[in-house]
């Protein structure tokens, strides 16, 4: 089993959120971002977004 530290959040996350998630959170190495983003327009099509938090670099995966 895995254990990471991170923030979890709802699925209506908003660009406010994730832009104070982006400026504001310290995150440290091996912490992890999970969070729902919806789609632009009126149709919902979540989309699940990680974060993989190295030194200097952040890897992106994108789900649905």
């Amino acid at each position: 089993m895995h254990q990471y530290k991170g923030i979890l959040c709802m699925p209506d996350t908003t660009p406010d959120i994730l832009e104070w998630i982006e400026n504001d959170v310290q995150f440290e190495d091996g912490d992890v971002l999970l969070c729902g983003y919806p789609c632009s327009g009126e149709a919902r099509c979540d989309v699940g977004i990680r974060v993989q938090v190295r030194p200097g670099v952040m890897w992106v995966s994108v789900f649905r």
